[in-house]
């Protein structure tokens, strides 16, 4: 078992959320180092774990919660989803419940499930709150301008690739709402968005591996993140408030690039 490690790319500057984070990371390592020393029943470690996550996800998501909607957050309604999805995963393991046959597999599980969650939930979601892009009034928000250069031509054309396919998944949204039949061209788009970002991120990476670039472990681990959010849409399951979530979802990525832009590729030159 690992050492899960509240890392600097894990702050996102709300004192009682850092603070709530960390609370989580010492619960995954005391759970670790009980287990691993032997020093109190595997079964226990792992329903102390549970009840801690438990408590966790309603005290902590609740002030989450409230803090995006204090600042009219854009993203709290992507938040809110991946919150029940977590705490739709905790449920299922208690009621499934935990017994001495199983409490070695259980724990494991549940702590490889938190780690990976939280680091990409942290750094995929959670740095993002409160850091909407800041525009002028006559600024459009999917129009790649010079603030967003980074000073490396080929990282640069990618990233004004990238916005132009979020760009024009916006521009069929709006046709949508006014009659248009666009929701086969928004799959579509969604699908290359997902490609291009992939062969990006793996381009972007191996320019930073070829630099030795310090940061390298930090934006892997915020790339993972935001493939794997674009990974887990199904917008054909979507049975209603599709327009809303679609236009959640577009406002979504286009913080997220440009703040990860803005915030960590920018520092690679």
């Amino acid at each position: 078992m690992d050492t899960y490690i509240f890392t600097e790319d894990c702050i996102i500057g709300n004192e009682t959320i850092d603070n709530e984070h960390r609370g989580l990371f010492a619960s995954l390592n005391e759970a670790n180092k009980a287990a691993l020393e032997g020093k109190a029943n595997t079964a226990e470690v792992a329903r102390e774990l549970l009840e801690s996550l438990a408590e966790y996800a309603n005290t902590h998501f609740t002030h989450e919660e409230a803090y995006m909607e204090s600042i009219d957050d854009p993203e709290l309604t992507i938040q809110k989803m991946e919150h029940k999805a977590f705490i739709k995963r905790i449920k299922k393991e208690m009621d499934e419940g935990i017994t001495d046959e199983n409490a070695t597999q259980k724990l494991n599980e549940l702590l490889q499930f938190c780690a990976k969650w939280l680091y990409h939930h942290i750094i995929g979601s959670d740095t993002l709150i409160g850091t909407a892009v800041k525009l002028q009034p006559e600024e459009d928000p999917f129009d790649f301008t010079d603030k967003y250069l980074t000073g490396i031509e080929s990282i640069d054309e990618q990233h004004r690739r990238l916005f132009e396919i979020i760009a024009s998944m916006h521009d069929a949204l709006e046709a949508s709402k006014k009659g248009y039949d666009k929701y086969d061209f928004i799959v579509d788009t969604l699908a290359e968005l997902k490609e291009y970002t992939e062969t990006h991120f793996a381009d972007e990476e191996e320019y930073m591996e070829s630099i030795n670039y310090e940061g390298l472990v930090a934006q892997k681990k915020a790339h993972r993140s935001f493939v794997e959010r674009i990974s887990k849409i199904e917008l054909n399951e979507l049975d209603e408030n599709q327009e809303e979530y679609l236009g959640n979802l577009t406002d979504y990525l286009i913080t997220w690039l440009s703040q990860h832009i803005l915030k960590m590729d920018s520092k690679i030159a």
